[in-house]
């Protein structure tokens, strides 16, 4: 039997509300929204596309150094769950407490666009523009991290092992959120192990350290995923913030679009 996991009762720093306590559409959303779920494709490219950014980089091809200890990401559906919550805001902020069952905290990259917003293939979109930030990262930042690229650090972050995403379309505006657990982008924390090491190869992967298991629904309030009149549930093909007591000072860093009316936001 599953039981209904109680968000409420996962908060964060004391008395913050984790943004699944009560998860309903937000009144910014206005009568057209769309919300828009991966299906099992779409997470399996959500994770593809992730996994292609952290070999590049583990391989030492890049203009920053290789990675020794990066595992290939799995995909987690209580990080799309609360990811999902985001979504149905229709507001481009970060929330304040993302915690799950499994991750005590959890990052967040956050990016909204005029573009396209269906289909598995905005997701690449998203992470490759993540992932341009690489150009304006360091070696230094690499081996202690210090705000830099909050994005792109986030999407390669060695000890981050899982990804949930999920998309809103609402007043012709496309915003996706992709949550990673554990957290990156702790300050002064290594953002991978340059040393070479021994570790199972992902399958399709040179570079990258076996994958974690992935983790399949869990059970939230029924009610929680019931959407207003006047939008839709559809399932189809900014930064980065953490949440712990340890992690409750953040930083904002607005960065300028890179595709067309595009806009990241970063938190740390």
């Amino acid at each position: 039997m599953i039981y209904p996991i109680d968000y409420c009762s996962l908060s964060c720093g004391g008395n913050t509300e984790n943004i699944a306590c009560k998860c309903p559409i937000g009144s910014e959303c206005g009568s057209g929204y769309k919300l828009l779920l991966p299906d099992e494709e779409t997470k399996e490219y959500i994770v593809k596309v992730h996994n292609d950014a952290r070999e590049k980089v583990a391989s030492g091809s890049t203009n920053v150094p290789g990675a020794g200890n990066m595992v290939a990401l799995a995909y987690a559906d209580d990080l799309q769950y609360t990811a999902t919550c985001w979504a149905k805001q229709c507001v481009f902020q970060h929330d304040k407490c993302r915690r799950t069952e499994n991750f005590q905290t959890a990052g967040q990259n956050l990016f909204a666009s005029t573009g396209q917003c269906d289909g598995k293939s905005t997701f690449k979109q998203v992470v490759d523009a993540w992932y341009s930030e690489i150009q304006q990262a360091s070696a230094d930042c690499i081996t202690s991290y210090n705000g830099c690229s909050g994005h792109f650090t986030q999407v390669v972050w060695a000890k981050t092992t899982h990804v949930g995403c999920s998309r809103m379309l609402a007043n012709k505006k496309c915003l996706i959120a992709c949550n990673y657990g554990p957290a990156g982008n702790m300050i002064s924390a290594p953002v991978y192990d340059q040393n070479p090491g021994e570790c199972e190869k992902e399958s399709g992967y040179t570079h990258l350290c076996k994958a974690a298991k992935a983790i399949v629904s869990q059970s939230a309030s029924p009610a929680a995923d019931t959407p207003t009149s006047g939008g839709s549930d559809a399932s189809g093909a900014s930064g980065n913030s953490s949440t712990s007591a340890a992690n409750i000072k953040l930083q904002l860093h607005q960065l300028m679009p890179v595709l067309p009316v595009i806009t990241f936001l970063n938190i740390r």
